[in-house]
């Protein structure tokens, strides 16, 4: 049985990730200066197999059949949030230049999806999902 880092913390090794040792984008972007507010790849060795804190948990249930299983509620450990916020930001003032007709109040940024800064977007969201995905099995094995 393994320990699994909750709430802040993080695995003092480095531990295996497969998404971020074979994407081809996590491995183009892996040592270059990453712009203030995106997450280094190099953080998410720490962070896979973790659990983090919020409403992200891990639950014993029972089915209708009477079977125990296990629910676990996680995500890309702030993965994902930061490269949200990020490009949200950057989405807001492209929005400024381009004069949205979208009014302030919604608070509603968007990116055209032709645009290199959006395939840039899609491409870290992927890859943030597929990172989730790595570290909720990660802790059932």
């Amino acid at each position: 049985m393994q320990d699994i880092p909750t709430g802040f913390d993080h695995h003092a090794k480095k531990q295996k990730c497969k998404v971020l040792e074979q994407s081809e984008f996590a491995k183009a972007i892996n040592h270059r200066a990453m712009p203030e507010g995106l997450p280094q790849i190099e953080e998410g060795y720490y962070q896979i197999g973790t659990l983090g804190g919020g409403n992200h948990f891990i639950e014993l249930q029972e089915d209708e059949d009477g079977k125990l299983c296990i629910m676990i509620h996680s995500g890309s450990r702030n993965f994902g949030y930061k490269v949200a916020r990020y490009y949200n930001e950057e989405a807001k003032e492209l929005n400024k230049k381009w004069s949205s007709p979208v009014p302030k109040e919604y608070d509603l940024a968007f990116l055209t999806i032709d645009s290199e800064i959006a395939k840039e977007y899609i491409a870290w969201m992927t890859l943030a999902l597929e990172f989730a995905r790595e570290n909720r099995e990660v802790m059932l094995n």
